[in-house]
């Protein structure tokens, strides 16, 4: 369905979006508002790097809590909890916690309801567990995941720096303890985290990958593009870290060197719409109108679901005079985001000044019936 990109047209994205079912449902979006200074490319890539913290931390955390085959106890509580029967699972767990008071039966009773997401249950028996050893870095890494999931947001830092304490070289309570000091807006701290754990991991990935992206956000562009550049020479297939060191070279007025690296990094990427729409909405800003059609249309295509990409490729054709073109792009951009109506009305209204009435009413019956 979608056109590569050697052979790729502007035409293509335009038929298209033309031949589109009316019953495609578009997935809604929601805009983050930016300037084109450095939050830009934040924006674009919003879908990808604005992961919810909370389903990033479960999914961390699933796999730890893995069950050991011989708790037939907890394994039977499960199975009731995951029924509705809480009362009976609790009575399973009243036995078993008799005949194992030890601080390891507490942690997976704590486990048991951290996997069901009854985290007001986990962080009790975590806690419990906590308190009689205090010494085991999973059971503060566990509790820290819980406490954040009850949005005790200073005590799941807390816990998560004991479970680092006990474990200097945990990856996984290191980009948690990083997540939730991100998540509570405590940046520099989420920083000093990651740089410490460069010391000790060396270059991880994740780690350079997570300095580049707070740097960048941060308008430290020399650090963003030093770091992005380690992330980018480790792991050529990071798109976002290649879209954040194209982009802090140039607000560092670097601009031979900004699409230098976009070539370099759609040649280890071809088919990066996130590539292509970053490297569109540069040549956009700078006006360059017919080489933002194709990035941002090629983005587009790739991603039917972009809404941003859209728009801006609309945007494009209508500054090259495309009204027609623009006009199927406005069209389908108001179907994923409504709110680009307003826009769309306004670019008719221009038409009717230009004395381009039947472009005007095709514009407006496009709005009509959206």
């Amino acid at each position: 369905m979608y056109l590569g990109l050697q052979n790729y047209l502007v035409d293509g994205i335009l038929a298209y979006l033309e031949g589109l079912r009316p019953g495609r449902k578009p997935l809604r979006i929601k805009i983050v508002k930016s300037s084109f200074a450095g939050s830009l490319i934040s924006s674009i890539i919003k879908c990808d790097m604005k992961v919810n913290l909370k389903a990033l931390l479960i999914t961390l955390i699933l796999p730890v809590m893995a069950v050991a085959a011989e708790d037939s106890e907890i394994l039977s509580a499960e199975k009731l909890i995951k029924q509705g029967q809480i009362p009976a699972s609790k009575n399973i767990i009243t036995q078993y916690l008799s005949s194992h008071d030890s601080p390891a039966a507490y942690e997976k009773v704590g486990t048991l309801y951290a996997r069901n997401k009854k985290w007001e249950d986990a962080v009790h028996y975590l806690e419990i567990a906590s308190n009689r050893a205090q010494g085991i870095s999973s059971i503060w890494y566990k509790l820290g995941i819980a406490y954040h999931q009850s949005h005790k947001t200073d005590d799941a830092v807390a816990a998560f720096r004991k479970a680092l304490a006990l474990n200097p070289k945990s990856l996984v309570t290191i980009i948690s303890l990083g997540e939730v000091l991100e998540f509570a807006e405590d940046r520099y701290d989420a920083r000093q985290i990651y740089i410490e754990a460069g010391k000790k991991l060396g270059n991880n990935p994740e780690v350079v990958a997570k300095l580049c992206l707070l740097n960048y956000e941060d308008a430290y562009w020399k650090e963003a593009v030093k770091y992005c550049q380690i992330a980018v020479n480790i792991n050529p297939k990071d798109e976002v870290s290649w879209a954040f060191l194209a982009n802090s070279n140039y607000e560092l007025q670097l601009r031979p060197k900004t699409f230098q690296v976009f070539k370099s990094a759609v040649a280890a990427n071809p088919k990066s719409s996130l590539l292509h729409r970053a490297r569109g909405l540069l040549f956009y800003r700078e006006k360059s109108f017919e080489q933002a059609v194709v990035d941002l249309g090629y983005a587009a295509a790739q991603d039917p679901h972009d809404d941003e990409a859209m728009l801006f490729f609309a945007r494009s054709l209508y500054e090259l005079g495309r009204f027609n073109d623009a006009r199927i792009a406005y069209n389908e951009a108001c179907l994923m985001d409504r709110s680009y109506r307003s826009e769309f009305l306004a670019k008719e209204r221009s038409l009717e000044k230009m004395h381009k009435d039947e472009l005007a009413n095709q514009y407006q019956e496009n709005i009509d019936k959206l």
